[in-house]
């Protein structure tokens, strides 16, 4: 086809140019994506959504030049990934939410590029850009919120970022791409210096359920090789049955939520309101195929919502399905299903246990499918051989 002869002169002639273009473009444009939206959710750029919104879609076209024309594939499959792609935007378009159409990119663009490379850039780059805001904020450059709780006299301080949440699921995804970097084995200052964090998290934010996250990540890290061991043993089936039982179990307390009784209440009140809020979702709005926009009012930023006005879903899973729609929402199920897979396969067991731990942090925030959060997700056609566990007599080492 004369389609595909353009297509092989060109990949012919970016290869002349420079051996490397692939890794250059993925880079880039991981660069490209990854610091604005960082930055979106601080007071630096929070006022500039349509700057970032640009600056995306600018990256995308760089880094489908890797992927529609450096990469290998057919000129069918192409075609399907075309597709694809467009539907995911149609989606973004109905839901103003592009989150799986811009990570769909960097999955497809991370084609066989080493992980630990990706996973060392992007906390290079977080930790980066997480310092300059918290500096700026100190320095009142930038707002700082200053927030308290209805019960309680202590001050959450989102040190630069929209709100204290934000800031503490940041530093918990941080901790969990390092500790899965590392594959869950820590040295003695690592483990000091992680204990550390989960201190200044809880004291600065007083987010307990982030919190508990990191309390979890640092008793894996001791129990490494017991995990490991059990994954070894389990056929990756189970784990993707336990997976999406644990997703639909989320959504249906958020359905099924009743104020009248006292299990849910109680329930409601650990998880901070976010059944309620889940269930107002359910109430005031279908679950639609293709997406649709719900409008939300958060506490995040410098206006002043009350609570009487307050309306926000925190839950990824019932924000997948009631804003993202039925396709994405089983597109999803069936992509967490193969990531499980191929990480038992591959014998990936520390990214294996990251994932469970992205699934535990989708049932309290919203950053399921937030590259700038969750990286996890882009090892999907990664080469990640690196984080492959020796495994000898059943015993990881």
């Amino acid at each position: 086809m004369q389609i595909e002869s353009y297509i092989n002169f060109a990949k012919k002639f970016l290869v002349e140019k420079n051996a490397n273009i692939a890794s250059i473009l993925f880079f880039a444009s991981f660069s490209i994506y990854l610091i604005p939206n960082l930055l979106g959710s601080t007071f630096v750029m929070n006022e500039l959504q349509n700057v970032v919104f640009y600056i995306t879609l600018f990256a995308s076209l760089l880094i489908s030049v890797k992927i529609f024309i450096l990469d290998e594939y057919s000129m069918l499959e192409r075609l399907l990934l075309f597709l694809f792609l467009f539907l995911l935007f149609v989606i973004g378009k109905n839901s103003l939410s592009y989150n799986e159409f811009y990570y769909t990119f960097l999955i497809l663009g991370a084609r066989d590029i080493k992980l630990e490379k990706i996973l060392k850039w992007f906390l290079s780059i977080v930790i980066l850009c997480t310092v300059i805001v918290i500096l700026l904020s100190l320095f009142h450059v930038i707002p700082t919120l200053s927030v308290g709780r209805s019960n309680s006299s202590t001050l959450r301080l989102s040190l630069g970022h929209i709100y204290p949440t934000n800031l503490a699921a940041k530093c918990f995804y941080i901790a969990l791409t390092y500790v899965s970097l590392k594959k869950f084995r820590l040295s003695i200052s690592e483990f000091i210096s992680l204990i550390a964090v989960t201190l200044i998290v809880y004291f600065i934010t007083d987010t307990k359920l982030d919190t508990l996250l990191l309390i979890l990540l640092i008793i894996s890290t001791f129990l490494r090789k017991w995990i490991f061991n059990i994954f070894s043993k389990l056929n990756y089936v189970y784990l993707s049955m336990v997976s999406i039982i644990f997703i639909f179990i989320n959504i249906l307390l958020a359905y099924f939520f009743n104020e009248g009784n006292i299990i849910f209440n109680k329930l409601n009140s650990i998880l901070s309101g976010r059944l309620f809020y889940g269930h107002k979702g359910f109430t005031d709005f279908n679950v639609t195929l293709l997406g649709q926009f719900i409008p939300q009012n958060g506490f995040g930023g410098l206006r002043r919502v009350s609570f009487k006005d307050y309306f926000f879903i925190d839950v990824s899973y019932v924000r997948l399905i009631l804003i993202d729609g039925l396709f994405i929402f089983f597109i999803s199920l069936l992509f967490f299903t193969a990531l499980i897979k191929k990480f038992s396969k591959q014998q990936a067991y520390s990214l294996l246990l990251a994932m469970l731990f992205v699934f535990l942090s989708s049932a309290i925030d919203q950053h399921l499918w937030e590259y700038a959060y969750n990286i996890i997700f882009i090892s999907f056609l990664t080469d990640n051989s690196f984080f492959k566990e020796d495994i000898l007599n059943k015993q990881i080492s």
